[in-house]
This record gives C-alpha cells, sequence and structure tokens, in this order.
C-alpha cells in the first residue's frame, strides 16, 4: 500500500540521512536549525526545525558529537546555527559476570561507549538568562 508512512518511506525520502549514511569523513557542518541549535520556534516543525529531518538528527547524534554551535544572523522566527560534528569514537567494553548465576538475556559480547575526550565535550552548563543565576556556585563550592 502506498499510503504506507514505515520507516523506511522516510529513509527513502531523506536526502541527509541518505548522504549522512555514505558519509566516511570525521567532520560534518550542519547550517540551519536543528535540535542542537534550540530547536524551532515553528510548533509545526518542533523541535527538529525546519533545516533537516528528525531521522537525519537522531542519526547524526548517534554517530557523532557537537563541538561547536554558534547563532547565525537570522529572520525573526528563525534559530539558525552553524554547528560543528565530529565523528564518535567507539569503546568496546566487557562487563564481567557477577557470578550470582543469574541468566538474563543480555549480551555477554562487547558494548559500545561513546568515547568522546574531555576537549570535544560542549559544556553543559548552559541557562537562559532568566535562569543563570541558578548556575551560580556557592563561594564554598570546591
Amino acid at each position: 500500500d502506498d499510503d504506507d508512512n514505515d520507516d523506511d518511506d522516510d529513509d527513502a525520502s531523506s536526502l541527509a540521512l541518505a548522504c549522512l549514511r555514505a558519509y566516511e569523513g570525521d567532520c560534518i557542518v550542519v547550517v540551519g536549525e536543528s535540535i542542537c541549535s534550540g530547536g524551532t520556534l515553528s510548533l509545526a516543525q518542533a523541535p527538529w526545525g525546519r533545516s533537516c529531518d528528525s531521522l537525519f538528527q537522531v542519526e547524526l547524534a548517534a554517530a557523532f558529537h557537537p563541538v561547536l554551535v554558534a547563532a547565525l544572523p537570522r529572520w525573526p522566527l528563525s534559530r539558525d546555527c552553524i554547528t560543528v560534528w565530529l565523528r564518535t569514537r567507539v569503546c568496546p567494553i566487557v562487563f564481567e559476570r557477577d557470578g550470582s548465576g543469574d541468566d538474563d538475556d543480555s549480551d555477554d559480547g562487547p558494548q559500545g561507549w561513546a568515547d568522546v575526550p574531555a576537549a570535544e565535550q560542549l559544556d553543559p552548563d548552559c541557562a537562559a538568562p532568566c535562569a543563570r543565576h541558578l548556575l551560580a556556585k556557592p563561594p564554598s563550592f570546591p
């Protein structure tokens, strides 16, 4: 049925997603609105923005990490930014069994964990001007 709206149809219609899947480089620059730039003011496209679809943004965030988000000159109703992403290295980790004998369905093989160097991590402390005071550290904070 041509009216089915499954993931395969969505994947096929996303040029951005097709390009991302074919790309083998280590750096991607995204220009426009995205979840990483604060989304959009358009409720119809919230929270992903109007520049790239949600499937692209989810897959981008699964394989890359942002190292720069900077506002661009913009029209009053847009939140266009330039966002630079680096490919995330994956570190396989194998966990030892605890010896309790519990047979759970977890995979005994290595699990992939993101290896993002500290120098490539965005500052997690950010706030709108009306909430910035909540980030202030007390004088006795080490």
